[in-house]
Parts: structure tokens; C-alpha cells; sequence
């Protein structure tokens, strides 16, 4: 920490992230997006209208997401919410198939925080 600038990517933990989300991107039928809500969104809502996912992974404490969690799963696909190690909502974990509370952590650190923003990932 001498006060100069910081290179996060050049990490082993930047390292092994881009190399899981590589490897998770080049598997058939399988998409990752962060974004906005209503984004998200909708885009819980078309797969699963289209039938094109049939398990959604949801990592997100916002409970402006029900909605769309309630239309996945009426359409038939399982929803799994991640919660990665934030508090949610008791809603949240009512719309969901499986809840998993999981978070990275090594000495005290908290290796995951994306700053807020949801993730949606997608598995047909």
C-alpha cells in the first residue's frame, strides 16, 4: 500500500474469475448478464415465455425481482437464488426453488461484492 494505483485485474483472483467465466461462457446453452432490473427482467420473463431456460440462476437481494422469480416459475422453470452472503427478503426466498446463501471469503475478506448490481445466469 505505498499509494500508488492498484491493479485489481492483475489479481489471482481476477485471473480465476475470467478463466471460470471463459469456461462457463463457452458451455452450449448457458448465458451470463449483469444489468439493470428491468432488463433482467425481462429477461427472465422471455426465457422462460420461449421456453428456452429451464433453470435460472438469480444471485440478487432485490426484492424488485419477484415478480419476474413468480412468472419464471409459474412458466415452469426452476429459479435458484443466490444470495452471496447479502440479506434478502423473505420474499425472495418464497419465489425461489432453491436458495443457496454463499459467499467467497478468505482471511476475513469478502471476495464477491459487484458493486450491487444483479446477476442472471441461464441454463437450458
Amino acid at each position: 500500500m505505498g499509494g500508488g494505483p492498484i491493479d485489481f485485474g492483475a489479481t489471482p483472483i481476477a485471473s480465476r474469475n475470467s478463466r471460470l467465466l471463459a469456461a462457463l461462457c463457452s458451455e452450449p446453452f448457458f448465458a451470463l448478464r449483469f444489468g439493470e432490473l428491468v432488463l433482467l427482467g425481462l429477461d427472465i420473463a422471455s426465457l422462460t415465455l420461449k421456453k428456452h431456460a429451464q433453470v435460472i440462476v438469480l444471485a440478487t437481494a432485490d426484492s424488485d425481482f419477484i415478480p419476474a422469480m413468480k412468472f419464471a416459475r409459474r412458466e415452469g422453470a426452476q429459479l435458484i437464488l443466490l444470495t452471496l452472503g447479502h440479506g434478502v427478503r423473505d420474499g425472495l426466498r418464497e419465489d425461489a426453488d432453491l436458495v443457496v446463501d454463499w459467499t467467497w471469503r478468505k482471511r476475513g475478506q469478502d471476495l464477491f461484492h459487484g458493486g450491487g448490481l444483479p446477476l442472471l445466469a441461464v441454463a437450458a
